[in-house]
């Protein structure tokens, strides 16, 4: 049975702790696209075989985006998995602190925290500050960050066959995002968020 996905928006996010009782499992995708205050997330969780997987979306154009996300295992044998993938333009700024802590008795658990940036000009800036703090026995966490820009041999390639730089770009844009959510349960929860992408990308 596939898990539905929970679609969140700038603007509707209800709470900043988002707890995950013993066996349950969330799955989220999370989109921003907005200028925004300091915000922390905090996922929680609490009990044996709680699941977390959480996909979120920056699409940031003139904006700030300062973002702290803590998960805390509390227990055994729980797993987590949040990861970003942020399209930077102009003088965006994106800014992420990520924390994963796995307390005493949460043994055996699995942690994975990854930002993936992708910048359309010089000027969009990002930072990501990834953390560890482990104090459970046989634990897997880890933590990746990349930063990057468009081949432009990929988009010389595409002009070479009649596809316009625009069109290239957008459609890469659309597929260094869906590499993160291709890994849902649910087909309709790519197209939902790639609509945002498509939306931000259309006004570039």
């Amino acid at each position: 049975m596939s898990t539905p996905t929970q679609h969140i928006y700038w603007n509707t996010i209800a709470a900043d702790i988002v707890n995950i009782a013993e066996g349950q499992s969330v799955q989220q995708v999370i989109v921003l696209d907005k200028n925004m205050e300091e915000t922390t997330l905090t996922f929680s969780l609490d009990g044996m075989r709680a699941h977390l997987d959480c996909v979120i979306v920056i699409l940031a154009d003139e904006v700030s985006i300062p973002l702290n996300i803590n998960v805390i295992a509390h227990a055994r044998n729980t797993s987590s998995s949040v990861r970003i993938r942020s399209i930077g333009r102009n003088r965006a700024r994106v800014m992420i602190n990520g924390i994963l802590q796995c307390m005493e008795g949460a043994d055996e658990s699995t942690m994975h925290f990854s930002h993936h940036a992708l910048h359309l000009s010089p000027d969009a800036q990002t930072r990501t500050i990834p953390s560890l703090e482990i104090k459970a026995d046989d634990v897997q966490a880890k933590h990746e960050v990349s930063i990057g820009y468009f081949d432009p041999h990929a988009i010389w390639y595409g002009q070479t066959r009649g596809v316009s730089k625009e069109t290239m770009i957008a459609e890469m844009a659309k597929g260094f995002v869906a590499k993160d959510l291709q890994t849902l349960s649910d087909d309709r929860d790519i197209s939902t968020a790639l609509a945002s992408v498509t939306a931000f990308m259309r006004h570039a």
